[in-house]
């Protein structure tokens, strides 16, 4: 697939034979490898630092797991992650679920023909949350802007939109100056 310009990936893995493969494919795919990350806190803070389109990190690493980073990325809005595993736990898997910057969960070994549709649809999926996360904000400005209006608004429903009986003394009693002058 044809990249203008190329996905910025930020990969973690804690094996350095895993992580020269990921690099590898993530080449090949046309992809930007911007930083490699042995660690779990050391990908969460090369995410923060360096903002990447993506993340994709192994759920084993030392120090912070892959699920526990995700959970720090995923609190700060960051960006999307891809998780790989050895294994498709079912723990692991309901928790990857309740995040959502894990926009994708693959098994290994993790093939090309995997990993670029998986990308490209984490990237997708989170731009729409993104999307959906700032018109639910415009939404509830918009409905505390008309909370705002609610008492008068109730006045006029309460009253049958009629002024209070001292406004109308006072528009009546200004009329009456401006027939005098």
């Amino acid at each position: 697939m044809f990249k203008p310009c190329p996905l910025r990936v930020l990969v973690a893995a804690g094996n350095p034979l895993a992580m020269f493969s990921l690099r590898a494919q993530l080449s090949t795919l046309g992809y930007l490898v911007v930083a490699e990350a042995a660690d779990g806190r050391e990908a969460v803070s090369l995410a923060r630092q360096l903002c990447p389109d993506v993340v994709v990190m192994d759920i084993e690493l030392p120090n912070m797991d892959g699920l526990e980073a995700s959970r720090h990325i995923d609190q700060e809005g960051l960006c999307p992650v891809v998780l790989l595993s050895e294994c498709s736990k079912v723990e692991w898997v309901q928790e990857a679920c309740s995040l959502s910057a894990v926009q994708a969960y693959l098994v290994k070994p993790v093939h090309e023909r995997d990993l670029e549709p998986a990308i490209e649809l984490a990237l997708a999926r989170f731009q729409q949350i993104e999307r959906l996360e700032r018109k639910a904000g415009q939404l509830r400005d918009s409905m505390d802007a008309r909370s705002t209006l609610t008492p008068a608004t109730e006045y006029q429903v309460t009253n049958g939109n009629r002024l209070p009986q001292e406004a109308q003394e006072w528009i009546q009693q200004e009329a009456s100056l401006d027939k005098a002058a």
